[in-house]
């Protein structure tokens, strides 16, 4: 039996996790500019990354595989869909505000969004993984 994993192992964790996922998010979205609006852009990339981010944070982040993973995907899409609208809604408000650049107005919505999706999902979506019976790290 390996040790708990703690809070901040797991914060850092999902730092990381998120970081491999903007950058999958951000490439689509150059993928996509050429094709559809900007707020299109981010949206669909931001919507194609999620898949990624569930699969990495109940594997490695919070080690919730012994959960079933339905009833946690259930609890996750409505997580997603929250901090989607967190990012959208902090997109468009930075591209209205103070910037013409798609890439610098997402930017200003990661820390928002981030905090959210980690409270969220620490406390919602993998609730039963924090529990010292399941919550063990694995490497």
């Amino acid at each position: 039996m390996r040790p708990k994993i703690s809070n901040a192992k797991r914060l850092i964790r999902f730092c990381v996790v998120g970081g491999v996922v903007a950058l999958f998010d951000f490439s689509l979205i150059a993928l996509l500019l050429p094709l559809v609006p900007r707020l299109a852009a981010v949206a669909v990339a931001y919507l194609l990354a999620v898949a990624l981010h569930f699969c990495l944070n109940r594997r490695w982040v919070f080690a919730a595989t012994a959960s079933p993973a339905a009833a946690q995907l259930q609890r996750y899409a409505l997580v997603a869909g929250a901090c989607w609208l967190c990012t959208v809604g902090v997109t468009a408000l930075s591209l209205a505000t103070f910037t013409n650049n798609v890439f610098l107005a997402k930017t200003a919505a990661v820390p928002c969004a981030t905090l959210l999706g980690f409270v969220l999902m620490r406390s919602f979506v993998f609730r039963h993984a924090s529990d010292a019976t399941s919550a063990q790290c694995r490497d």
